[in-house]
């Protein structure tokens, strides 16, 4: 009788065992995700963003904006004061300003440019091709548990839990 008790015990820790594996097995999905190579071509991280390197990806999209956004906003001063004939007291300021905004519309739109080339070269450099992820996802309700029986010396038991 406790050569029996024991292989009944032994079967039922690998039933166990076995539930938990498909258990596992049943939480796990591996997906593909394809990549391009043309999504890292574009600007503001967004090769960085297809590789997975997200921190990256959104330093360079704040600065490569913000950048853009001051050269728009320097070209814009620059425009308004064309055609503006300032008065005898007022040339040197508008002289200042308008040197200030071109200067200032140039480099940002240069470092702009340098800060996206980088970016784009980045991207190309850590490519990868497709990728298999694997993501975990939630079981049904009636897999949570597995169904138990167990034999013991007051005899059989049978657990279900809902």
């Amino acid at each position: 009788q406790e050569r029996l008790q024991k292989l009944e015990t032994d079967r039922v820790s690998g039933e166990r065992r076995r539930w938990q594996q498909l258990t596992e097995l049943a939480q796990t999905e591996r997906v593909q995700e394809a990549r391009s190579r043309w999504v890292a071509l574009m600007p503001f991280g967004v090769g960085q963003l297809q590789n997975g390197n997200g921190d990256l990806g959104a330093v360079l999209a704040v600065s490569e904006g913000s950048l853009l956004l001051v050269s728009f906003i320097s070209w814009i001063v620059h425009e308004n004061l064309r055609g503006q004939q300032p008065g005898p007291t007022e040339r040197d300021e508008f002289s200042l300003t308008e040197r200030v905004s071109r200067y200032t519309n140039q480099v940002s739109l240069g470092l702009f440019g340098a800060v996206a080339l980088t970016g784009i070269i980045d991207a190309q450099i850590r490519f990868q091709g497709d990728v298999s992820i694997e993501r975990k996802r939630e079981l049904p309700p009636e897999l949570r548990e597995a169904p138990s029986i167990t034999l013991g010396a007051q005899g059989v038991s049978l657990r279900l839990k809902f």
